[in-house]
């Protein structure tokens, strides 16, 4: 156990001690994004054309902004969100829409709209440049997310080693480059760990609210939502409401739990006809299927390559499950019980909808950063190893490695059997 002079314990769980802790993990984030883009893809800058802003030319048949590509940070799937915050559904028709208009990127149905929406929301409030405005939606998601972890409810069940080192292990997971990319992991992220530390210190309000905006965010999300319904009834049913109007408040509470699937899903249907839009997209534009059965009847050829693939994602996403597992009872045991069964539902189907989506998808290319987002089962990882230095040592040497060397190359070298070679991936090249 970490035994640490009051003075220095008081220091350490301040509020400025916390705030700093978060933004020296995203500069850290940041600024090690940066030097490797310039040390592994010959001296490339952040910023490629300072003076040229993403715009559509040809909003009605350009696929993606052109300039789209001018930060480092925005590649993969960054075009698509940010092609999204600025013309959203417009090039959409005005009808139920058929598999030919669900393809490609100019009615881009097959990307979830909740994070591209608050980079336009920036961007209409600050009037900064697209991108920029959305890639700062990432970082404050980060900033805010990295602070809640050493949240006191979280430090006084884990203890102080247990919460940093949770944090270290999230922070440093391979995916976690993808927390100040243009991507939606860190709002995804910080809806599903807001919840889980609102439970805990029975904000019933705030945890619905963050569950909701986790599920405007990802359809993993619908995770989250799902995790705070379960825990609401769970904590309704142990210490019931005395009252009628009680019960009604506390109903109301599970459906703003779903708020942020039930915005989406709504404005598809009042839009389009059709709430399940963005699942019908995405097996229009990918050309999967994904579902429930895929998950009862797994293809082995995915599993393995699974494994294997340019990310190795079933490695990690199977490290952290087994980890988790071993770990669960320790850290989850100070915690509420709503709190706990949230944390359980949370993970489950965080990896049931992330494998069922992926299983027939470029080989569950993404299994690992989609489950990352579950922050909760980082917490097992802190108290395992709050006690084992050198253990804590040796997976955040590996995971750090592999956070640079794998994942980080791979996406800022976007596309391209160049990335392959500059990130060590020769094998994938041909096949």
């Amino acid at each position: 156990m970490l035994i640490l002079p009051d003075a220095v314990r008081r220091v350490v769980t301040s509020v400025p001690f916390r705030l700093a802790v978060a933004a020296s993990i995203v500069v850290w984030h940041v600024a090690t994004t940066i030097s490797f883009a310039h040390e592994r893809w010959d001296g490339h800058p952040f910023n490629s054309a300072p003076d040229q802003v993403p715009t559509f030319p040809n909003p009605a048949r350009d696929n993606y902004p052109v300039n789209g590509k001018r930060l480092i940070v925005s590649r993969w799937d960054a075009e698509h969100y940010l092609g999204l915050s600025m013309r959203g559904y417009s090039q959409c028709p005005n009808r139920k829409l058929v598999p030919d208009d669900m393809r490609g990127p100019v009615c881009d149905v097959a990307f979830f709209p909740g994070y591209p929406f608050l980079g336009y929301l920036v961007r209409r409030v600050t009037g900064i440049p697209a991108d920029y405005a959305l890639w700062s939606v990432s970082l404050v998601a980060a900033f805010a997310l990295l602070f809640l972890w050493t949240d006191p409810v979280i430090v006084h069940a884990l203890g102080l080693a247990g919460a940093y080192a949770s944090l270290f292990c999230f922070s440093l997971f391979p995916p976690a480059c993808y927390l100040v990319l243009m991507m939606a992991e860190a709002c995804t992220a910080l809806g599903m760990m807001g919840a889980f530390v609102a439970l805990a210190r029975k904000e019933y309000l705030w945890a619905a609210l963050a569950a909701g905006f986790a599920g405007a965010m990802r359809l993993s999300g619908v995770a989250a939502e799902a995790g705070c319904v379960l825990a609401l009834a769970f904590s309704a049913w142990v210490d019931p409401p005395q009252s009628k109007w009680a019960w009604v408040r506390r109903a109301a509470l599970a459906a703003v739990a779903v708020w942020g699937s039930l915005a989406v899903c709504g404005y598809h249907a009042w839009r389009f006809g059709d709430p399940l839009l963005y699942v019908h997209g995405h097996r229009a534009s990918f050309q999967h299927e994904g579902g429930l059965e895929l998950l009862l009847h797994p293809r082995t050829e995915s599993l393995i390559h699974g494994m294997d693939n340019i990310v190795h994602d079933l490695v990690w996403a199977g490290a952290l499950l087994l980890l988790f597992l071993l770990g669960h009872r320790l850290a989850l045991r100070k915690f509420l019980l709503p709190a706990q069964l949230y944390a359980y539902a949370l993970i489950a189907i965080t990896y049931a909808v992330s494998a069922a989506g992926s299983m027939d998808l470029f080989y569950m290319l993404g299994m690992s950063r989609y489950v990352f987002v579950a922050g909760p089962a980082f917490l097992a990882l802190g108290a395992l190893f709050a006690s084992r230095p050198v253990a804590l040592g040796a997976w955040l040497l590996a995971t750090s490695w592999h956070l640079r060397e794998v994942d980080r190359c791979v996406y800022l070298g976007d596309i391209g059997a160049e990335t392959l070679r500059r990130c060590n991936l020769t094998q994938w090249i041909d096949r």
